[in-house]
């Protein structure tokens, strides 16, 4: 009988996680039942916020509603995954010592969260593995040993240092923190195309880059205020 409750509960979190974009989205059909929602919900309206001390203020409407959308759906799972919390209490003095030590602005910690939960061994389809999910090429790049036999894409504290390495060449060419973390997804040429193409200057690219930064932001917002999401360490 538990096991046929827990099934049921596994169901209907699934079938929540999957339709409510679609709910959301249909809420913020426009800019008053927008700002009618977060006053109701105490969230603020427009909503700005900072990453490394980068501020962002977003006013376009459709902007507003992917931040909404990711806001709204990943603090839900979050309060739903006490375990992470207890996780980062472990890892995050490490990525926060070699963040120091590169000079990486702190809010970084929060990307392995997004990448693997701070599981080791995850591998996604392309090849990526590790901590911060390093594709092997980007890995050996920067020294470290990834054969057979040894991959130390696994290792939090080198796998780091690589991310820092990386952080620290892609800010120099961006001057933006905020580009050097869609960077990590389109590689720092990737992005430089990505920029051309669209001719802007601006630090909302791309809805792939946008869902990257929310998602983190929430992340960073359920860590540093976990009462206020309902999330009990």
């Amino acid at each position: 009988m538990k096991l046929i409750k827990k099934n049921i509960f596994l169901a209907l979190l699934i079938i929540f996680v999957a339709v409510s974009p679609y709910f959301i989205l249909n809420t913020f059909s426009d800019e008053k039942n927008i700002e009618k929602f977060t006053s109701v919900n105490f969230i603020k309206y427009p909503p700005a916020f900072s990453f490394s001390g980068e501020e962002i203020e977003l006013h376009d409407t459709m902007l507003i509603k992917h931040f909404y959308t990711e806001l709204l759906g990943n603090t839900y799972l979050m309060s739903n995954k006490k375990h992470l919390h207890k996780r980062a209490e472990k890892y995050f003095p490490i990525i926060e010592d070699v963040l120091r030590k590169y000079n990486i602005p702190a809010d970084f910690k929060y990307v392995p969260l997004i990448e693997s939960n701070f599981i080791d061994t995850v591998e996604s389809r392309k090849g990526a593995k590790g901590y911060w999910q390093l594709m092997p090429t980007l890995a050996t790049e920067f020294g470290l040993i990834v054969n057979d036999s040894i991959d130390e894409r696994t290792d939090l504290k080198k796998s780091t240092e690589v991310i820092c390495k990386f952080l620290n060449q892609s800010h120099k060419k961006f001057n933006s923190w905020i580009m050097a973390l869609a960077s990590l997804n389109y590689g720092i040429e990737g992005l430089q195309k990505v920029l051309d193409k669209q001719q802007l200057k601006t630090k909302v690219i791309s809805t792939e880059a946008n869902t990257y930064l929310f998602r983190l932001l929430v992340y960073k917002e359920s860590f540093e205020h976990p009462e206020f999401y309902g999330i009990n360490k």
